[in-house]
């Protein structure tokens, strides 16, 4: 197990008992949806650049290895690596951006895309209901 960094101060530590049992019980929810969607040698910076991909296609905005790496502090390198592996294998697209033919926008082929929707589907049966107030911000 990793070392869990001391917290500043117990001050800090504002969770009641029952909101740490909450935000446990649901995050054990979380890993056993994750793990039928992804496979068990999957790393966490695989995560989170398709969590990124997954995010510029559900907003319609796209993004690129820059952004990808700036957004989780992961070398250029090891996600242009990854992203080259996946379009390899045709998960992934890549356009050219609106207005300079330089940059390329990257996003999930159709497949990956009707994957996402599906893990989408399968957590929001973990999420708590939305408040009234939150429904009005958006």
């Amino acid at each position: 197990m990793p070392d869990i960094p001391e917290p500043s101060s117990p001050s800090t530590l504002s969770l009641t008992d029952a909101e740490w049992a909450e935000c446990v019980l649901f995050a054990k929810e979380f890993y056993e949806i994750l793990a039928e969607f992804v496979p068990g040698d999957t790393t966490v910076n695989q995560l989170r650049i398709l969590t990124s991909l997954a995010v510029a296609d559900a907003t319609g905005e796209g993004t690129s290895v820059s952004e990808i790496a700036d957004e989780y502090g992961i070398s250029r390198a090891t996600v242009s690596r990854l992203i080259t592996e996946w379009m390899t294998a045709g998960r992934i697209t890549e356009t050219p951006y609106p207005g300079d033919g330089r940059r390329r926008v990257l996003g999930l082929n159709e497949e990956a895309q009707r994957y996402s929707r599906m893990w989408a589907e399968r957590l929001s049966t973990i999420l708590p209901p939305s408040s009234p107030e939150e429904e009005e911000e958006e």
